[in-house]
């Protein structure tokens, strides 16, 4: 199973119920509202940005939303979860079901994935969904570590990190 420290999403608006725009900072183009952006650090890291040109809005944020529950990290058993967090916050209220559609643009675990594409070959997948993210099979740790140059304690000649497994058994 997936678990993730950090995730970005971009959503689109309809996600979005509900926001507290005096909480938020203006972003202006031309006289003219282009975002609104609102973030902090503290208790965790939370950063929601609301565009209605782009008819989207971003979130992004830290496992740390999970309070106590930060040990589990995000995943799909916590995604909800996190999104009562969220919802409970009071900066803004998500429709949970519909956040499951929104994009994955940067997930953090062990790897740092920053793109789209990444996420996309380090998971597999054909897209970014939420959904699709968290019920990724494929381990990217174990095949990075796969490719891992090692050496055995033992003396052994080794080559990665498959024929380390190997030997330390």
């Amino acid at each position: 199973m997936i678990t993730l420290d950090k995730v970005k999403l971009i959503a689109a608006l309809d996600c979005l119920l509900d926001f507290d725009p005096a909480q938020f900072s203006v972003v202006k183009e031309g006289g003219r509202t282009k975002t609104m952006k609102f973030k902090v650090t503290e208790p965790f890291t939370l950063s929601v940005e609301v565009n209605q040109d782009a008819k989207e809005f971003v979130v992004e944020f830290t496992g740390k939303i999970l309070g106590k529950d930060y040990p589990q990290l995000i995943s799909r058993e916590t995604i909800m979860m996190c999104f009562d967090r969220l919802n409970e916050f009071g900066v803004c209220k998500v429709d949970p079901a519909k956040m499951m559609t929104a994009e994955v643009v940067i997930c953090r675990f062990e790897l740092n994935l920053t793109s789209k594409k990444q996420i996309r070959e380090a998971l597999c997948l054909t897209g970014n969904t939420l959904e699709e993210v968290l019920n990724a099979e494929r381990n990217p740790i174990q095949d990075f570590l796969g490719d891992v140059l090692a050496e055995d304690p033992a003396g052994k000649a080794v080559t990665n990190w498959n024929t380390f497994e190997k030997y330390a058994v």
